[in-house]
């Protein structure tokens, strides 16, 4: 794909991403929504950080190594990552934030409404 499409793609996956962590969690759908923005630092390797009033998620460093398949999941844990700083209000990756991220990741998996096929896509879901 030419990068133009690739970095739509991208986009996709992000909305994806908070629309399913809100589907996991529906106290988090206005949460995430006002807050989650998509950023581009080209010379920034990180994936996403975390403010009192916004999280970004890089999207550069995915675009560098694109991966259609793998980047939905890896939205999605970065997502989780960046909203448990949020969540948990302090900045360490401490065992409160550690409790938070991983909250957010197995309500996603229980939930069964992973963004790829594969990655969390029916784990829970009952027949």
């Amino acid at each position: 794909l030419p990068k133009a499409a690739q970095l739509k793609a991208l986009r996709a996956h992000l909305e994806q991403a908070k629309r399913t962590l809100a589907a996991a969690l529906p106290s988090l759908g206005s949460l995430l929504e006002g807050t989650v923005k998509a950023g581009f630092d080209v010379g920034g390797a990180y994936l996403g950080f975390c403010s009192e009033r916004a999280i970004v998620v890089n999207l550069a460093p995915l675009l560098r190594r694109w991966n259609e398949a793998g980047s939905p999941v890896e939205l999605l844990l970065t997502l989780s990552h960046e909203a448990a700083h949020l969540l948990s209000e302090g900045g360490a990756h401490d065992s409160a934030w550690r409790q938070t991220y991983d909250e957010l990741i197995q309500a996603a998996i229980v939930a069964g409404v992973g963004p790829a096929p594969g990655a969390f896509a029916g784990v829970g879901r009952r027949a």
